[in-house]
């Protein structure tokens, strides 16, 4: 997708847009599927008891105060993990890098 924006320059918000309308467009009619995929996922990973838990903890007042607040939790913690993974990959890469100079591999130019 980069490079779909990159080659439509100036047009980003058109663009997204378009794929937004698309892809939505795509979805119509698969809703049963990801439905059925859902309740496939959740009945190979849970007994019925367990589920049967979760119905009650979702439906009490904490499970909803945990559903209406878990997005953005979920946000938070992908934007702060990608700065951790920024900082590992930063103290990784240059040991990596060693290393495969070591077994005379091919390391990036300009590294």
């Amino acid at each position: 997708m980069p490079l779909v924006i990159k080659d439509n320059g100036g047009k980003e918000q058109q663009l997204r847009q378009i794929i937004t309308e698309e892809m939505n467009s795509a979805f119509v009619g698969r809703k049963q599927d990801l439905v059925d995929s859902a309740r496939d996922v959740y009945a190979e990973s849970f007994t019925l008891g367990e589920l049967t838990d979760m119905l009650t903890f979702y439906t009490s007042p904490t499970g909803k105060v945990f559903v209406d607040k878990m997005p953005a939790i979920t946000m938070q913690q992908m934007q702060r993990g990608g700065v951790i993974g920024q900082k590992a990959a930063a103290d990784a890469l240059p040991k990596i890098f060693d290393r495969m100079r070591a077994a005379q591999m091919t390391v990036p130019k300009g590294v």
